[in-house]
């Protein structure tokens, strides 16, 4: 079976716990890139889940800017944010969990 994957958005409280039962509970899940402006918060995520090969960007911006690189995206970045990366996420294609 080929895995979904998936961009996080923001690693605070919600997307880090996303992100943890995705890298531990999810075998058909495969998080291929993350955005975060935190760097401690990525390196954190990473070493503690032995992520290898993901695509690391530090906004949502950066990220915008480039193809759609998943099936689909977890944006979990403060509420106030939502609809413009929602509206961002939907314009390139991306299926998404808010």
């Amino acid at each position: 079976m080929k895995k979904a994957t998936i961009v996080i958005l923001g690693l605070g409280n919600r997307g880090m716990t996303y992100a943890q039962f995705a890298a531990e509970k999810l075998e058909s899940v495969e998080i291929v890139a993350v955005a975060e402006p935190k760097r401690e918060q990525v390196d954190r995520l990473l070493s503690d889940k032995n992520l290898k090969g993901v695509k690391v960007f530090n906004s949502a911006d950066e990220l915008f800017a480039h193809p759609k690189l998943a099936d689909g995206i977890v944006i979990a970045t403060q509420d106030r944010q939502h609809v413009g990366h929602a509206m961002a996420a939907l314009e390139k294609g991306y299926d998404i969990l808010l």
